[in-house]
């Protein structure tokens, strides 16, 4: 598990070295925002249709990804609760919201699973990032409405919902579930271009989430607490009693609460980038919990099992 932070932090770090580097080229928040698009328009829909399309998807399917929606419930909330009393903007406190909520199941949580509990944790990985990176697309345009622009009412949520269904990784989703319940045959050189285009997921959010950092303010460091407590600490425990709930057992119900205790999910830069949230804080927060996770991803373990 040593291997992997390293190699992510090490991206990262090519990511804050780019950026001074490519300032006398272009400006350095326009190659970001290249990037975040680039992930959020075809990579990231790529990566979903080839990983959806390919999986088996059985009767009890619904358990991890019911789990993982519980926890996600329960960290919104406390969240946006305790941040709440903070006296901070509405586009950083909603950046901050989601990075209570939403883990990375799939680019960190892949290998740290497989590494603990090897191939019979992989299905545990789709099913909880599946949930989480749809969840995350869809909410974290809800904590637009109501961070960004003030306002929560029902038209603005439902505009803003109206605009999130619209991007292509929830179409990536839709159509590679019904080729999948249908039984449809697709050629191989189509899966292949998938999974390669999607492989660029990661390595592309680690450099944008590097371009991403600034030096902090001391007063920045305040809210990151209630974050990091919430999504390290208290957001696997809400994982593992609603999947307790469901009546999951042995590894499954282990590789789930890893993932619950998984490190701010990176697609949330993107969210952030798109419909306007901050970044520089939720970009803090991601360093300093990711390199936390190394911590307490075996402490959380450890302690329920």
């Amino acid at each position: 598990m040593e291997e992997i932070f390293i190699t992510f932090g090490l991206i990262a770090a090519v990511g804050i070295v780019a950026r001074p580097l490519v300032s006398g080229a272009m400006n350095p928040d326009l190659l970001r925002q290249g990037l975040n698009t680039a992930v959020l328009y075809i990579l990231l829909p790529a990566q979903i249709f080839e990983k959806v399309f390919g999986a088996e998807i059985a009767s009890d399917s619904y358990q991890v990804p019911a789990a993982m929606a519980g926890g996600i419930v329960c960290s919104l909330l406390l969240g946006a609760f305790l941040l709440g009393f903070l006296k901070i903007e509405g586009p950083v406190k909603g950046g901050l919201v989601l990075a209570c909520a939403f883990g990375s199941a799939g680019c960190l949580g892949l290998p740290v699973v497989q590494e603990m509990f090897g191939s019979q944790g992989v299905p545990v990985v789709f099913f909880a990032d599946a949930a989480v990176t749809t969840l995350n697309l869809v909410l974290g345009v809800v904590l637009v409405s109501i961070f960004v622009s003030g306002r929560g009412t029902s038209r603005s949520i439902v505009r803003s919902i109206g605009s999130v269904l619209a991007l292509p990784p929830i179409w990536a989703l839709a159509g590679a579930l019904a080729l999948n319940l249908q039984a449809i045959a697709l050629p191989s050189w189509v899966l292949s271009t998938a999974e390669t285009l999607g492989s660029g997921v990661t390595v592309l959010l680690l450099l944008s989430l590097g371009m991403s950092l600034r030096l902090p303010r001391p007063k920045s460091l305040v809210p990151v607490i209630p974050v990091l407590l919430i999504k390290l600490i208290l957001s696997p425990l809400a994982v593992y009693l609603v999947a307790r709930g469901f009546g999951m057992s042995g590894a499954p119900l282990e590789a789930t609460v890893v993932e619950g205790a998984m490190p701010t999910q990176l697609l949330c830069l993107v969210i952030a980038d798109r419909f306007g949230l901050d970044l520089s804080d939720l970009a803090l927060v991601i360093v300093i919990d990711t390199a936390l996770a190394y911590l307490t991803i075996p402490l959380i373990h450890g302690l329920l099992f």
